[in-house]
């Protein structure tokens, strides 16, 4: 019985990457391999000018105080709910409000910036 779930969770493991090697990196290797064609041939040209291009250390220096400021915000939070719901003597209530609280904000994020009406409306029969 140990020997047929241990054979079972590796074919689940094996499916798990070939679909992820068939949704994600597939298409993320072709684009990459397809920014370096040019109308003359092959060469680094798109990324030259991307990278020497006007406002773009500016835009990169953004997106990194953006990442890291969001990073560290929701680390620090995502501590102090755990550890309330972990170890602390909050009620039940309490921590089924902070649950709660955590899913719906996540629902509502994904819901302002389109993400769930996108991947329900691909889903819809």
């Amino acid at each position: 019985m140990v020997v047929r779930k241990e054979k079972e969770i590796k074919v689940i493991y094996a499916v798990t990457i070939l679909l992820f090697a068939a949704f994600l990196a597939v298409p993320i290797i072709r684009l990459l391999g397809e920014s370096f064609v040019l109308d003359t041939g092959w060469g680094m040209e798109n990324y030259t000018a991307v990278l020497t291009g006007k406002g773009f250390a500016e835009a990169f220096g953004n997106s990194i105080i953006i990442s890291l400021t969001s990073a560290v915000i929701s680390t620090v939070l995502a501590f102090f709910l755990a550890y309330s719901i972990q170890y602390t003597n909050l009620g039940a209530k309490y921590k089924k409000l902070i649950r709660l609280l955590a899913v719906l904000c996540h629902h509502l994020l994904l819901r302002e910036t389109g993400a769930f009406d996108k991947a329900h409306r691909h889903t819809a029969v």
